[in-house]
């Protein structure tokens, strides 16, 4: 059975890995939702596509560099041409927390193929068991020895 998944959310209208995105994909009939993931200086884990910022808010620099007080002050939403309002970059847990009310699916792309995060693979394990969704869950990165671990520690 074919499934539609809303690649980093709707993200063709809305700025992507957004919680704004995110529900105009699920409100669009999207099967699931597809995400990215990278750790910031204090361990947190964000929905953002690139290692850096600088693309995607009103940031500078990489995430893994920068703590997580730091990035919820950027505007998500700040180099979306057709979006001028302060949009925040999600953490992985308010996305698990929004879907945990609703039933869709949702691939969480770690994105440690660049840059690998020591410990990521644990602490998405351990949110995604904390809302108790791991059904509804697909994990999926370039780094083979983390797909490894992920089935390890599963």
């Amino acid at each position: 059975m074919t499934k539609i998944f809303a690649h980093r959310g709707a993200s063709g209208q809305f700025p992507e890995n957004t919680m704004l995105a995110f529900e105009k994909g699920i409100e669009a009939g999207a099967d699931g939702i597809e995400l990215d993931v990278q750790l910031t200086k204090d361990g947190r884990i964000v929905v953002i596509h690139d290692e850096r910022l600088d693309r995607t808010t009103s940031l500078k620099g990489f995430v893994k560099d920068t703590a997580y007080d730091v990035i919820k002050t950027a505007n998500a939403a700040a180099n979306h041409n057709q979006m001028d309002n302060d949009i925040k970059v999600p953490l992985l847990e308010d996305v698990l927390s929004w879907a945990e009310k609703k039933n869709f699916l949702i691939n969480i792309e770690l994105k440690n193929s660049v840059i690998r995060y020591e410990g990521m693979e644990e602490k998405v394990l351990k949110a995604v068991k904390r809302f108790n969704i791991e059904e509804r869950i697909i994990l999926s990165t370039f780094n083979h020895e983390s797909l490894a671990l992920c089935a390890r520690l599963a």
